[in-house]
């Protein structure tokens, strides 16, 4: 054994340990955080997937949740049974496994001999840009796809290292398994065969057909998972509209400013946003033309001077243009609804130019004595760890989260608009009425903002202004389910049941397997006099809603108008079992005992209903 083997693994092991400590240190105001925006939908609405059943849809039904990952969504399937909807375990997870994907960026880059290659590690811990994917807990995706890529990777260059000697098979195994884990992840780890790839050209100068082919299984499987993030992006999370009706031009040239903005957060990591000014590309300005340019003249340099300087510079580069491609802008995903950038698009991009100015300060320290590059590296690193532990505490909450975005951002609708949720969740109404005006005005087709306002009008009793603005959010968005049913339910309160049973039925044509669309069509039928419509309609609400108690009391209400009473008493009494100090049930079946003329049982149960409540 080499003598110095065993103390370079103890280095190893106390610069890892160092960085964990550090990280956790950091991102300590985001164990105490809650949830933010969609986490809603990634966790705490995750809590219906809490069984095996639960399991096996998020594997099988690629539509049961929000994205395809069902690797992310099996990690928060098991945490729901550890700390179920307590926000503070999720965030944990999260800063450990940052923490973790930081060594074994430090163990990828020392097994490559990159100088500086801890320094690296730490700083990739410690940057701020990676705040938003750490504190964001629907980030999952990318602390833990990073962790799989990170991880392939190294049991891939111990594959190449045995060259076909014993245990090269299982390394190569283990390495794809490991592939199709971060891919199940997030779709953004595709680029790793390609980056495989490009270390060979940087460590030895040239890529043969031995290099290629092992590879061809990691290209295929990533294609088929990059066109299934598409077809989910455009069919179910929402990526088309006129925001995405872009020119080529106009792609090239967002494609050609995204990672110079992404470089300098890197060196300058002032003003982070949750979400940044969308840019207005015009093809008829020359300034845009001027980050092209200067794309393919920094690429140009590098390769003129790959002889002088080395190819890594150029690898550096190549890896985080090259990482970034996905998010450039010549594919449509959500965000690009807002922004067309987001600092979590750069989290694994990021490694490489991370790994770049680590390895420039290793060589000047070589070059101008170690102590002074020591201390400019710990001033460095506390720096950032500063800016990291104050960036976290941003996330704190959505209303934290919403004010910071928007005194970045003032033009920031979407914050805003969510901003006005914040308020109404927290009874501060005249605020949250005022953000949503501020949300309307800055994008005046926004349909969810109008469908909340007119929420908090029906809440008001303004019926009638309420009814206004779902119509807006109806006509800009024909689609839109739930201004719809709001909009249903405001007619029914001014007596306009013909309306109401006209836009139940248009939800139940956008959402025919929806259960509580079924029930609402039902209770419109029924108001509309239609009792065997109703009848139907209630029936296949059961079929999804067996313990649903109103279900049940409704379809009891349209039996017995239709003169069903001994049906109608059935449906009642399995209303009152599931659910005996239920109001609505109590009367319903009261006015049923009343009709078969059984006038004790209907007192009884009158007198059960209005003690919650409920009369004629």
């Amino acid at each position: 054994m080499h003598p110095d083997r065993p103390r370079g693994r103890s280095r190893q092991r106390l610069l890892a340990g160092a960085i964990v400590c550090a990280t956790v240190a950091a991102y300590w105001p985001a164990f105490h955080a809650g949830f933010v925006w969609d986490d809603d939908a990634h966790v705490v609405a995750g809590s219906e997937f809490a069984s095996a059943d639960g399991l096996r849809r998020i594997w099988l039904e690629p539509g049961a949740t929000q994205q395809y990952y069902p690797v992310v969504y099996t990690s928060f399937w098991l945490e729901q049974f550890v700390w179920g909807s307590d926000a503070a375990g999720y965030h944990v997870v999260n800063v450990l496994l940052h923490a973790t994907n930081a060594v074994l960026l430090g163990l990828l880059l020392a097994r490559l001999a990159v100088p500086g290659a801890w320094l690296a590690a730490a700083v990739f811990a410690l940057h701020p840009v990676h705040v938003e994917s750490v504190a964001w807990v629907s980030e999952r995706k990318n602390v833990l796809s990073a962790f799989f890529y990170l991880a392939s990777l190294l049991v891939w260059l111990r594959y190449r290292a045995l060259a076909g000697r014993s245990g090269a098979a299982a390394c190569y195994a283990a390495a794809f398994g490991l592939f199709v884990l971060a891919a199940l992840s997030k779709t953004v780890v595709v680029s790793l065969p390609a980056a495989m790839l490009l270390l060979v050209w940087w460590r030895e100068g040239r890529i043969g057909r031995a290099d290629v082919v092992p590879l061809l299984p990691f290209f295929v499987v990533g294609a088929a998972f990059g066109l299934l993030t598409l077809a989910v992006e455009q069919g179910g999370v929402g990526a088309f509209g006129p925001e995405w009706d872009l020119s080529p031009t106009q792609r090239l040239l967002i494609a050609a400013r995204v990672p110079w903005f992404y470089l300098s957060k890197l060196v300058w990591p002032a003003n982070l946003s949750f979400i940044y000014p969308r840019w207005q590309i015009d093809p008829s300005d020359p300034w845009p033309y001027l980050y092209l340019l200067a794309t393919l003249a920094v690429i140009t340099g590098l390769w003129a001077a790959r002889g002088r300087i080395g190819r890594g510079p150029l690898a550096a580069v190549l890896f985080f243009g090259g990482t970034l491609f996905p998010a450039l802008g010549f594919f449509d995903v959500y965000p690009f609804l807002f922004s067309f950038v987001a600092d979590h698009f750069q989290y694994l991009a990021s490694a490489g130019l991370i790994a770049l100015g680590a390895a420039g300060l290793a060589r000047a320290a070589e070059r101008t004595g170690a102590l002074p590059s020591s201390a400019a590296a710990v001033a460095l690193l506390a720096l950032l760890a500063t800016l990291v532990h104050w960036q976290a505490s941003t996330y704190h909450d959505p209303e934290t989260l919403w004010r910071a975005t928007i005194e970045r951002n003032p033009e920031a609708w979407l914050a805003h608009h969510n901003l006005g949720v914040a308020h109404f969740a927290a009874g501060r109404e005249d605020l949250g009425m005022a953000a949503f005006d501020r949300a309307i005005a800055l994008r005046p087709g926004y349909a969810d903002a109008y469908n909340n306002r007119g929420t908090a009008w029906f809440d008001r009793g303004e019926y009638g202004r309420a009814i206004e603005d779902f119509s807006r959010a109806v006509a800009a968005q024909p689609d839109h389910v739930l201004a719809l049913t709001n909009r249903g339910a405001a007619y029914r309160r001014i007596g306009r049941p013909d309306l109401m049973l006209a836009d139940f039925l248009r939800v139940v044509a956008f959402a025919p397997e929806d259960p509580g669309a079924r029930l609402n069509l039902g209770n419109a039928y029924h108001l509309n006099g239609n009792d065997e419509r109703a009848v139907a309609e209630y029936s296949r609400a059961l079929e999804s809603l067996p313990g649903n108690a109103f279900a049940w009391a409704s379809r009891c209400d349209a039996l017995r108008a239709l003169g069903r009473t001994e049906d109608a008493l059935r449906d009642c009494d399995r209303a009152v079992a599931i659910a005996p100090d239920d109001g609505h049930a109590r009367l319903t079946r009261a006015r049923v005992f009343e009709a078969l003329g059984q006038t004790e049982r209907a007192r009884a149960d009158r007198e059960a209903a209005e003690r919650r409540g409920y009369r004629d």
